[in-house]
């Protein structure tokens, strides 16, 4: 479902008198707020580059691979990476990656190595009628749902935004069970991260 058809099943909702500029931030905002529930797999992509790397769309980082010396490196803090004597300045083969401010990913010891990435991205705005969300289509009623609820919440109807917000933290909680264990290969020796420890 691309930009125009949300838009349109928003207004088939109940909410036909929205401006599509407003329908837009509703529906932007729902994408943001589903995509950033969980590191879902369609966001991930890979992106190649020298060090130092500037990625515009980085969420968070999965691995990161010297393809020079075929090694995969080590995430650190920042504050891990400075040489007491000569800042971050030391230059040699890295062995560690780490992040400068939000989109720079830079080695440590410093090099210009050849890297590959796999991350979790920030997916574009959608701006066009023609734009569809990288959320598949199977879960596009769920994206609707959630504008639905911004738009119950801006005509002040707070009791079907609960109704309807209860409904979808449902299914965006079986979307995560789903995505959660998706490798069936050697079940018993993987660890569910989400899970309580009284369980």
């Amino acid at each position: 479902m691309d930009l125009a058809a949300a838009r349109a099943e928003l207004g088939d909702r109940g909410f036909d008198y929205l401006s599509a500029p407003r329908m837009d931030i509703m529906l932007n905002n729902a994408r943001n707020q589903l995509e950033d529930e969980y590191p879902w797999p369609w966001l991930e992509t890979t992106t190649t580059g020298s060090a130092p790397l500037t990625i515009s769309d980085l969420k968070s980082v999965l691995y990161v691979v010297d393809q020079d010396a075929d090694q995969i490196l080590a995430g650190v803090d920042a504050r891990d990476v400075v040489d007491r004597d000569a800042g971050v300045a030391t230059a040699g083969t890295a062995d560690s990656w780490w992040l400068d401010g939000t989109t720079t990913l830079r080695t440590y010891p410093v090099s210009s190595a050849s890297l590959l990435v796999r991350y979790v991205r920030f997916s574009p705005q959608l701006t066009a009628g023609s734009d569809t969300p990288l959320i598949p289509e199977r879960y596009h009623p769920v994206w609707i749902d959630l504008a639905v609820i911004q738009a119950y919440k801006d005509s002040d109807n707070y009791q079907a935004a609960a109704a309807l917000q209860s409904d979808v933290n449902a299914r965006v909680g079986r979307m995560m069970e789903i995505y959660a264990a998706r490798n069936r290969q050697n079940q018993s020796l993987q660890v569910l991260t989400f899970a309580s420890e009284d369980w």
